[in-house]
């Protein structure tokens, strides 16, 4: 359900802490660093966003033996699944809060991603194939190549995937387009950041992301190979 948002969150000081807090979990000495500011306002603006529901903070263990040793810290990261939409046009002004959830982070990734004529073929695959969506994980963006775009597949459904699809062919907007999938296994993909394998680093630095079955997946898995 759309609601009003507090647009004064997405402006100036807050909506840069809310920048860095995406990236990564930062602690309030690390946002300090990155805003050339003192701890002390770091942390009390980490605390404000935090009691407006927007950021969440977790203790984490700095070594061995942290928590025992006292040697751990206070972390914070964002604690929202948001889509915040600014509609301007005659007879017409609006600005909502959506809660995102796969199929709408789906559409504003690739409207975000400002593909052009991709954009729309992706588009349309989405509305088209969504028996493929029910077997993915996670969907990025590779690369477009003359009449071909390219993307990386994810999925604990692998066997059946390839069995489904290796390309598709869409038509939009007057062009056809060729989709052409490279797919892999969840501990593949974990297992090959792990092991910092090139390939798959490539991917996650600059492949888009464009689709998560459960959001919050591909932070989970990054956290995990830290």
């Amino acid at each position: 359900m759309a609601k009003p948002f507090d647009d004064t969150i997405l402006t100036g000081t807050q909506w840069r802490v809310l920048e860095e807090t995406s990236n990564h979990p930062v602690s309030p000495k690390q946002l300090a660093e990155r805003m050339g500011t003192t701890i002390a306002y770091a942390s009390q603006q980490l605390k404000l966003l935090e009691a407006q529901g927007y950021l969440k903070k977790e203790r984490v263990d700095k070594g061995a033996g942290g928590r025992k040793n006292n040697n751990s810290r206070i972390v914070y990261s964002v604690n929202k699944n948001s889509l915040y939409i600014t509609i301007l046009r005659p007879y017409l002004s609006e600005r909502k809060e959506l809660k995102l959830n796969p199929q709408t982070s789906y559409i504003a990734n690739t409207l975000s991603a400002d593909l052009k004529e991709d954009g729309f073929c992706l588009m349309k695959f989405f509305f088209n194939h969504q028996e493929l969506f029910e077997k993915m994980d996670l969907l990025f963006y590779v690369e477009s190549k003359e009449d071909e775009i390219h993307l990386l597949v994810i999925t604990d459904d692998l066997a059946s995937f390839r069995a489904e699809k290796s390309s598709i062919t869409i038509s939009c907007q007057g062009i056809t387009k060729t989709l052409k999938f490279w797919s892999h296994t969840i501990g593949e993909f974990r297992g090959g950041l792990e092991n910092k394998e090139r390939y798959f680093e490539d991917h996650v630095q600059k492949a888009i992301l464009l689709y998560e079955r459960k959001l919050g997946l591909i932070q989970s898995l990054l956290e995990a190979v830290g």
